[in-house]
């Protein structure tokens, strides 16, 4: 009995050490490989992500926050450029490094930060791998770091050593199964057109769009315009661009940008008037950045906004968000509907540019207070101005039939029919409705308006603050539609802007009440867009409310007014030369190609020496107690003569 008990005894512990021994070789030459990135561009992962083709390789962002529990991991990545980690979080690298987990940094900025035990000869093979950044490379990066790192041996096949990849050639998203990427690769136009002929993507006639820029994987982008008709030329270049700009001779360039293109491309796109696009990556998950209320800041701003901008770039529109993976990863994603709002943006540009001027509609809001104020811009003679301009479209075929003769007969028509009026003013009102010949909006046509171009979130926001259409505090109504002054001149049609709010304090609403703007606000916008079906906007002067209302101050959603009633309309802004401050905000949040104006020159007009004679008598009166009678004199006999 007792043999047979040790029997069981005995096998029982070779059993458990049969276990322990099965879990240590598979853990240390099976089981998966648990890879950390730390500080990783997202569009960086993605493609590493795209490029792993091993189950038994997983993938995991680390936040700063979350280094306490680094050591978990079987291989750790860290970007050093721009790494921002505390002492301790630092710490917590240092610790698993030195308890032999395998810890790769790359262009640590801080040289506290570049902690890596990889041998000089992998340090070197893994820059490789990263800087000629193919899917293949990666791919054979990944098996790498899991053969020949993790030292696992299970679905571990042998890694290539990494290809050199040419940084200047053209590229189509379609997989090259003589190659094993995911894109087609030409080093010559020729090449290039010849395969979009084979592969039934040519469009005889269609426009030429260069795509550049490597802030998002362009694909949807890329298929959305050849959808449109256009011969698309995507181009993976840091510094050739322009070379291929001049052998494509493209109508359009779309620059996803993270920086300049230089002062030869600005001169060659100024020379050739080629529009150059710049379509933004937030670089957040979309919720997140729908619910910021700046948009985009700091560095990142700096990179994909304000330098484009010395390039000459429109339209700084966010397309691209990031959002998780099916491995949890965060990467750069195309939004369906703001893709879908930048592609008509860019096709409406260039159907700007191919129309003939006597066909093109154009809609002209100028700023103008309540009743029979005078029309208002910083710097400008308005009514003058805009005569003048409406003369010059004339003269250059624009159909602007109907326009007054004169001068003075146009300030008339505008004060008659292109005036606002407020809750105080509803007798002119009246009358207005009855001999101003008004825009009228019928319930029916906002309901549709508002479906094509709002969120059901905002378009609830409006009738919670203002009614049902047409809305409470609107004045303007006739048997339930809402009314707009309106005053067309064949293609033309000039507006005044509406009031972006409720009150008599004119100078808070049109700086923004931080409120959503009412129906008689919106519905001219909406009107323009799909009502007159304007070919263009130009807001005309310094300056106007559009750009104030809610939200983003840059990288507008959905979400935002100014995006909703610009839509994909190219717009124009004439704005003094002298406020460059709130000019860029015109530029940024409602997507203005700024037009600047002069104001007018100053000189010294010598008014304080007509009046400082009698300045002087004053001030004497007021000290001198003993002559006032005849200072007194003085003054009277001074004043009379000043008229």
């Amino acid at each position: 009995m007792r043999k047979i008990k040790k029997k069981h005894v005995w096998i029982a512990i070779l059993s458990a050490l049969c276990i322990m021994l099965a879990v240590v070789f598979y853990s240390h030459w099976m089981s998966r490989t648990r890879i950390a990135f730390v500080n990783f561009q997202p569009v960086t992962l993605q493609a590493i992500s795209q490029a792993n083709d091993n189950a038994m390789i997983r993938l995991y962002e680390v936040e700063p926050d979350q280094l306490k529990h680094i050591s978990h991991y079987d291989v750790i990545m860290v970007t050093g450029m721009g790494l921002q980690i505390t002492a301790e979080q630092r710490q917590y690298l240092q610790d698993a490094a030195n308890d032999g987990v395998p810890i790769y940094t790359s262009m640590a900025t801080n040289p506290d930060n570049n902690i890596s035990n990889f041998t000089v000869e992998e340090m070197a093979l893994m820059s490789k791998y990263l800087t000629s950044a193919s899917k293949r490379n990666l791919r054979n990066m990944l098996r790498f770091l899991r053969r020949n790192i993790d030292g696992k041996v299970f679905r571990a096949p042998l890694a290539e050593l990494p290809q050199p990849k040419l940084d200047d050639y053209i590229y189509y998203p379609l997989p090259d199964e003589k190659t094993g990427e995911d894109e087609h690769e030409f080093f010559s136009l020729h090449e290039y057109e010849q395969f979009l002929h084979d592969e039934g993507l040519w469009h005889e006639g269609g426009k030429r769009i260069m795509v550049t820029g490597q802030i998002a994987d362009p694909t949807d982008l890329i298929f959305a315009l050849v959808e449109r008709g256009y011969n698309v030329y995507p181009v993976s270049s840091f510094l050739h661009v322009l070379d291929y700009a001049e052998k494509i001779a493209p109508d359009a360039i779309i620059n996803m940008a993270h920086g300049r293109l230089g002062d030869d491309m600005v001169d060659y796109l100024a020379e050739h008037n080629i529009p150059l696009f710049d379509p933004l990556n937030v670089n957040m998950p979309v919720e997140e950045w729908e619910n910021d209320p700046m948009g985009m800041m700091g560095g990142f701003m700096s990179q994909s906004v304000v330098t484009p901008e010395i390039d000459g770039a429109i339209r700084t529109m966010a397309v691209f968000g990031l959002r998780k993976d099916k491995d949890g990863l965060l990467h750069p994603y195309a939004m369906p509907d703001r893709m879908r709002d930048f592609v008509a943006t860019v096709e409406n540009h260039l159907h700007l540019a191919s129309t003939p001027n006597v066909q093109k509609r154009l809609a002209i809001v100028y700023y103008k207070g309540p009743g029979q104020g005078n029309l208002m811009a910083s710097g400008m003679d308005v009514v003058g101005s805009l005569y003048n301009t409406l003369l010059s479209l004339r003269s250059h075929g624009y159909n602007v039939d109907g326009l007054p003769s004169s001068i003075e007969m146009f300030r008339q028509h505008l004060q008659r029919e292109g005036s606002l009026f407020n809750a105080y003013s509803a007798v002119d009102a009246e009358q207005y409705l009855k001999y101003g010949h008004p825009q009228l909006v019928s319930k029916e046509q906002y309901d549709q308006w508002c479906q094509s171009s709002l969120r059901e979130v905002s378009r609830q926001q409006v009738d919670e603050s203002f009614g049902p259409f047409p809305g409470t505090n609107n004045i303007l109504q006739v048997s339930g539609q809402l009314a707009f002054p309106c005053i067309q001149y064949g293609n033309i049609a000039l507006i005044p802007q509406p009031s972006a709010g409720e009150g008599k304090d004119v100078f808070a609403i049109t700086h923004g009440t931080g409120k959503v703007p009412p129906h008689s606000y919106i519905a001219p916008y909406l009107w323009i867009q799909h009502g007159f079906h304007a070919d263009a906007l130009l807001h005309f002067g310094t300056h106007g409310s559009l750009e104030f209302t809610p939200q983003k101050q840059v990288a507008l959603s959905s979400l935002d007014w100014p995006d909703r009633l610009v839509g994909a309309l190219p717009h124009f802004y004439y704005y003094t030369i002298d406020n460059v401050g709130e000019a860029m905000i015109a530029k940024r949040r409602t997507y203005a190609t700024l037009l600047s104006y002069l104001t007018p020159a100053f000189h010294e007009s010598q008014l304080r020496n007509t009046y400082i004679e009698l300045q002087n008598k004053i001030a004497d009166f007021q000290n001198d107690k003993s002559d006032k009678e005849t200072l007194s004199a003085d003054i009277k006999r001074i004043t009379e003569q000043l008229g």
